[in-house]
């Protein structure tokens, strides 16, 4: 796959046999567990770190020319994580939590780093990876690439949709919302001396969603293109964002996946999201919301996040 082009990944069928397809097909049709796929999303071996975080989780990985931090909300904010890239002489960060607690813990484990912050990078225009930022580092560059701009813009800025959030959430909400500047640009990009590719795909979890490739590192920062251990956002186009994972799972060398949601994940996290996003498009056919959230808290009784399931009662609505 060309590192500079933009990915849009639509009805693509495969038209040979792969692991990944034979996993869905079983998974869709009942023929083997979810769990078969989930044993394989372990979580990589990684540091511990000295700094107390109270609400969430902190995990350091070391690969090539940085060092990874995953910071992971607690349960009951959906497990949501924020990464840093560290590089020599800076900090580079890609989302910033949904509550304004989880947010102020998440910098304070940054500012813990003692480097300076150069940009805090907006993945895609879902509001718990965006909402925590306006408050929290309004010091720092808040950056993404424009189609992600342009739809957080539309959909909660200018819709008035995010006042209704904040209603929603009360205390935990910001209170005021600054839309990121539009300027990262697809391809090749310089993090600190360190090369890494964004990438951009339409149509999945959401409407857009941008994809750090960190070459020399074998990683991917997939945002909520993959869940690790976490139950999915139900709302998406399920069917091609299969497709998308797909996709995802064909770049070469990469051993190390930074999730939306959940702890990082070796690459058979797409195998686990594929096969995921197949019982859930059978979940959804039943015949009442319960049912389909039933389903999807059985099949996967270890996973996190159940909260995101109460997503399905819109669909039924």
């Amino acid at each position: 796959m060309s590192k500079s082009s933009k990915v849009n990944v639509m009805t693509k069928n495969p038209t040979t046999f792969s692991r990944r397809s034979l996993i869905r097909a079983a998974a869709a049709a009942g023929l083997i567990t979810p769990q078969f796929a989930a044993n394989r999303a372990v979580a990589t071996t990684a540091d511990a770190t000295d700094f107390r975080a109270e609400l969430g989780t902190v995990q350091i990985t070391r690969r090539g020319p940085v060092t990874l931090h995953t910071y992971m909300a607690s349960d009951q904010s959906s497990l949501v994580t924020s990464h840093i890239v560290e590089t020599a002489d800076a900090l580079y960060l890609v989302d910033c939590q949904f509550t304004q607690s989880h947010a102020a813990e998440f910098r304070n484990y940054v500012d813990s780093l003692g480097k300076p912050i150069r940009q805090v990078h907006i993945s895609h225009p879902h509001p718990d990876h965006f909402s925590g930022y306006a408050k929290n580092f309004s010091d720092v560059p808040v950056v993404t690439t424009a189609k992600v701009r342009d739809v957080m813009k539309e959909r909660w800025i200018d819709s008035g949709r995010i006042e209704d959030l904040a209603k929603a959430i009360g205390p935990e909400a910001p209170e005021t919302f600054v839309t990121p500047e539009g300027n990262v640009a697809l391809g090749a990009s310089d993090w600190g001396g360190v090369s890494v590719n964004i990438l951009e795909y339409d149509d999945a979890e959401a409407q857009v969603h941008s994809v750090v490739h960190i070459p020399e590192a074998k990683t991917l920062i997939v945002g909520d293109l993959a869940f690790a251990n976490a139950h999915f956002f139900p709302l998406g186009n399920n069917a091609n964002w299969i497709n998308v994972i797909d996709e995802m799972s064909r770049i070469e060398d990469v051993e190390l996946v930074l999730c939306g949601h959940g702890l990082p994940a070796h690459p058979g996290v797409f195998d686990d999201s594929a096969a995921y996003l197949s019982v859930l498009l059978v979940a959804l056919k039943s015949e009442t919301a319960d049912e389909a959230i039933e389903m999807m808290r059985t099949e996967y009784p270890a996973y996190g996040a159940k909260g995101i399931l109460n997503f399905i009662n819109r669909l039924y609505a």
